[in-house]
């Protein structure tokens, strides 16, 4: 049996296994410090003077106390969330961002400002080891094949036996007809050392796996790979240790590696990267690293084959897993590039920690392009998930007496005390892209990235400690998790090839918190300047849909028997201020014609709901550019279906939106055929809806959300709906709600009718500053042989129960002045 790390602490009763060779420093603790104290750049003041080698007269400054000035440090590097669909005769859908928090405290916190320096974060590492063969190792200085099936070795050869290495001593049995007496605990290898160039190959004619297991260290220089020699294939290798140290590869083309042992630190290759014709499983084979502290510096590669004639490799999948994980290599589980006949994928990549992750590194599951000058599809992007699940040390170790813990295992309890925070670290590159299809073949779906952070329940990882625990004994959980995410992430559709049909739609990104009952931390995701996420532009009838952001927060997590006396909950808030580009894609009918239709795509949805069931907390304020535009329609049909898309944000107290929100209705450029009947609606501009159960809400972005124009029939412009039943309303910025355009000279064509605002209060009508209205706005109807109608900015007067008209063109008066922006 391959001795993992709950086996060996199950049986050793150590945290980590006879680690008093092991200088695990306080890094890990400075990495959880960084994570409170990080910002902006840094700068250095060397304040050491050299001292002359004979004496120099002093020289007096005339300006006393001056100094150089500091350097302005480098700016941080910024990002994007990529997740566009792509073109094709139909557009593909913009990708979505789900961002939750369930629990108290904190706030999800988006922000286009870098504050993560990710050369600060690419020295969080494992501590360097004093690595241990043990007593009996195999040195490996030149090439040596181990035949696993060998039950006759000769004196000083290595054989296989019972899951172990052992080196024969030339011991026979006393039976009638002595046999070699294999397998005793004298002449067991205890570890291995493979220097740099040498090979060491497992074969095997009959078997497709081999597991072997060491009590001490592997320190892997230069290659490790398995051969069955009747198929020409490698076996499926799973590797137990003490300690894993490798600078040198792992080759397994197409079979699965594993590896487990309590500290893993990579920096070389591995690969199962296999292709069309060989491997055990075909293609490429699964890579899984667990340990108690597992770190990649090198490279972890489980891509696809590529098959430049046929259908590539799908990528597979690779696991991270331990009490502390840390990624600053790369990981590749790409899809190949092939001349693909159907849809392949990129492969699934996860991270999982109890107490610790830091990916400072590259991801890669994206869907690659098909090859081109071929009919083929683009690949699929794949899935990463990055799971933090927190366990406090007190658990990991609450069955194991204290006389029994080593030396290492009373350093990590200190290390990873109360005072110190679990945390999930990205500051790394995400990429699950789709491939664009080339000929006749459709572009790939973008993939999807998930993080999610389980503090209250719930598992994800190895334990590093007897896992069963008395209902009686009371264990304090580990504390409240620091969450910090910035990096590239790439989740684009891929488009179609020059005469295929569909672009694909962007992926998903999902964030996902049940926070810590104490906790006040914030979900912070810093540094994305832009989520862009509009929808692909289409060539025959349908553009892609933008695609939709939902924020989401709420503190009814808790019920009350799980608080203490007196105790209230703080409700999560949300603050962000990054910009969102969600349009919806154009689209160009090529071929029209009786009973063709076009279908408008609409701009994206943004939807952010805060409740925090009490007074505190429960509050949004938004600050950005929101592009949510539906697309254009142009060409020739008989008809056009438009829609609307919405801007919603709800909340328990005070609404703050400021910044800027164009929703603006499709244009439609279809031009009726002379004696035709047909009817074009233009696209009507977005909705938008605020509420505060209990506080105000201000409106200080400039917003156009104004209908879109046609030949026959303007689009309606959007409406606004504000209600604050217990605070006041006040719309600051300027807005745009007209109603879109027709052609004059088109008989019966109808322009559109502009939006309205309503503003609802339950407070007293008479209350000072109860509704602030725009100073600039523009609610007129569209032109068109007919002009739509010129609306109103209403108020609820909650003494006479009625709406009170505040502005613009009130109903049953004379046209007032409207001011224009």
């Amino acid at each position: 049996m391959t001795r993992g790390v709950i086996q060996a602490t199950a049986v050793k009763g150590n945290l980590i296994m006879n680690y008093e060779k092991i200088p695990f420093t306080a890094s890990l603790l400075a990495m959880a410090i960084t994570l409170t104290a990080c910002g902006g750049g840094s700068s250095s003041n060397n304040n050491q003077e050299e001292t002359p080698e004979t004496p120099q007269a002093p020289v007096v400054d005339e300006t006393p106390n001056q100094q150089e000035p500091e350097p302005e440090p480098e700016p941080l590097p910024t990002y994007s969330l990529n997740m566009d669909g792509g073109d094709g005769a139909e557009g593909g859908r913009g990708g979505n961002v789900y961002l939750y928090r369930r629990g108290t405290g904190g706030a999800i916190r988006v922000s286009s400002e870098a504050t993560l320096d990710p050369a600060t974060a690419a020295d969080v590492s494992i501590p360097e080891v004093t690595v241990d063969t043990g007593s009996n190792p195999l040195v490996v200085t030149g090439d040596l094949t181990i035949d696993i099936d060998n039950t006759a070795p000769a004196v000083g050869q290595v054989y296989f036996y019972d899951g172990s290495l052992y080196i024969y001593d030339g011991a026979m049995t006393d039976a009638e007809v002595p046999e070699p007496e294999l397998g005793t605990e004298a002449t067991v290898v205890t570890g291995i050392s493979i220097a740099e160039d040498a090979t060491l190959t497992f074969s095997s004619s009959t078997n497709s796996t081999l597991s072997v297991d060491f009590d001490d260290d592997v320190i892997n220089s230069g290659t490790i790979t398995t051969i069955n020699t009747e198929s020409d294939t490698t076996l499926q290798l799973t590797i137990g240790a003490r300690v894993y140290e490798g600078s040198g590869d792992v080759v397994q083309p197409g079979s699965p590696f594993f590896l487990f042992a309590d500290l893993i630190i990579n920096n070389g290759t591995v690969t199962t990267k296999g292709d069309a014709e060989t491997g055990a499983e075909g293609g490429s084979g699964y890579i899984r690293l667990l340990g108690g502290a597992v770190a990649n510096h090198g490279s972890l590669i489980a891509e696809g084959f590529d098959n430049a004639t046929g259908t590539a490799g799908y990528g597979s999948s690779v696991e991270l897993s331990g009490f502390v994980v840390v990624n600053s290599g790369s990981i590749d589980a790409s899809s190949g590039v092939g001349a693909n006949e159907g849809t392949i994928g990129g492969g699934y990549v996860s991270l999982q920690g109890s107490f610790a992750i830091a990916n400072t590194g590259s991801i890669d599951v994206s869907g690659e392009d098909g090859v081109a000058d071929a009919d083929s599809y683009g690949g699929a992007g794949g899935y990463i998930g990055i799971f933090l699940s927190p366990v406090s040390v007190e658990l990991a170790t609450s069955e194991i007496e204290d006389e029994e813990l080593n030396e290492i295992s009373q350093e990590l309890i200190e290390l990873y005390g109360d005072d110190v925070a679990p945390f999930i670290l990205n500051t790394g590159s995400l990429n699950a892209e789709g491939g664009a299809g080339a000929g006749t073949g459709d572009g790939g779906e973008g993939g999807s990235v998930g993080f999610t952070i389980e503090e209250n329940g719930g598992y994800y990882g190895p334990r590093i400690a007897i896992e069963e625990v008395s209902e009686e004994e009371e264990i304090e959980p580990a504390p409240p998790a620091l969450v910090e995410i910035t990096g590239q992430v790439s989740l684009d559709g891929g488009s179609a090839g020059v005469d295929g049909y569909s672009g694909a739609s962007g992926g998903s990104i999902y964030v996902y918190q049940n926070a810590h009952i104490e906790s006040t931390n914030d979900l912070h995701i810093s540094g994305i300047t832009e989520f862009n996420m509009s929808g692909g532009n289409g060539t025959t009838n349908e553009g892609g849909e933008g695609g939709y952001l939902n924020v989401d927060t709420n503190a009814y997590f808790y019920s009350e028997e799980e608080l203490e006396d007196d105790q209230t909950l703080d409700g999560p808030s949300v603050v962000f201020n990054t910009n969102i580009n969600a349009n919806g894609g154009n689209v160009t009918a090529s071929e029209g014609g009786e009973g063709s239709y076009i279908d408008a795509a609409t701009g994206g949805y943004v939807e952010i709901d805060a409740y925090s069931g009490t007074e505190i907390g429960g509050e949004v304020d938004f600050n950005s550019a929101v592009e949510i535009n539906s697309g254009s329609v142009a060409g020739s049909a008989s008809d056009v279906y438009v829609e609307y898309t919405y801007f919603e944000v709800e909340a328990t107290n005070d609404v703050m939106v400021a910044g800027s929100i164009n929703g603006r209705g499709s244009d439609v450029t279809i031009t009726p055929a002379a004696e035709s009947s047909d009817s074009y609606i233009g696209g009507e501009g977005a909705y938008i809806y605020l509420e505060s159960e209990q506080g105000d809400v201000s409106l200080s972005a400039d917003i156009d959300v104004s209908g879109g124009n046609s030949p026959t029939d303007g689009g309606e412009g959007g409406s606004i709906y504000i209600e604050a039943a217990d605070g006041l309303v006040a719309i600051t910025g300027s807005v745009t709600s007209n109603g879109g355009d027709a052609e004059i000279a088109i008989e019966d064509s109808v322009g559109g009718n502009s939006g309205e605002i309503y503003l609802n209060s339950y407070l007293a009508f008479d209350t000072p500053n109860l509704y602030t209205i725009p100073t600039s706005f523009s609610l007129n109807g569209g032109a068109g042989a007919e002009a739509g109608e010129s609306r109103a900015i209403y108020g609820w007067n909650s003494d006479l129960e009625v709406d009170e008209c505040l502005g613009g063109v009130c109903p049953e008066e004379e046209p007032e002045e409207v001011i224009a922006d």
